[in-house]
């Protein structure tokens, strides 16, 4: 049975399995890394910024869905590492506005959270190049919105907008056939598992 809504333990739980995703993929994402310069730490810089990102949620463990949304937020703004991690910080940013003072949330609070978290890391950025993490994002955050369409369920929205399927349409553009064409790139919305 698909899960409704979202509280903050969940959301916690969810990330924590995301930030372990990420970390235990360092070396994958390092190895995507071509823009704008390929100095490979794209992965490391990632790992650092949601890792500080969880330090800081797991403060307010047990808080309603906007408090750890908004101690992510503070977490990755803090600890962000690299242009990925400012991004990375960005995105989080725009979510945790857009749960607001939500103590649980749903599947279209969610989908519109991505949308927003996208929107935010676009407009960090001073000249967006598709085939980044910009790409994966907007992808899942579009992904997300039209699942939401269908269904309210947090993990009905929540599966479509893993990455797999937006890192692929990352890698189809110029900078993303650039990397290694992998399109089994680590999410932090995974559990861990390959969607």
């Amino acid at each position: 049975m698909a899960r409704r809504t979202c509280d903050g333990q969940g959301l916690l739980a969810a990330f924590r399995a995301g930030v372990a995703n990420i970390e235990a993929h360092v070396d994958e994402l390092n190895g995507l890394n071509v823009y704008p310069v390929p100095d490979g730490d794209t992965g490391s810089n990632m790992a650092a910024t949601v890792r500080a990102a969880l330090d800081e949620a797991e403060v307010v463990a047990g808080e309603p869905a906007s408090r750890i949304a908004a101690a992510i937020s503070f977490g990755a703004l803090m600890g962000a590492r690299g242009n990925s991690g400012v991004i990375t910080s960005q995105v989080f940013r725009g979510m945790a506005e857009a749960l607001g003072d939500k103590r649980r949330f749903n599947g279209l609070d969610l989908a519109n959270a991505l949308d927003l978290g996208a929107r935010a890391a676009y407009a960090a950025v001073v000249k967006p190049v598709e085939g980044t993490i910009l790409t994966v994002v907007r992808e899942a955050a579009a992904a997300g919105v039209a699942a939401a369409e269908r269904n309210n369920d947090v993990e009905t929205v929540r599966r479509p907008a893993s990455c797999r399927s937006c890192a692929r349409q990352a890698w189809s553009t110029p900078a993303g056939r650039a990397s290694t064409g992998c399109s089994r790139a680590p999410c932090v919305m995974s559990s861990g598992r390959r969607s």
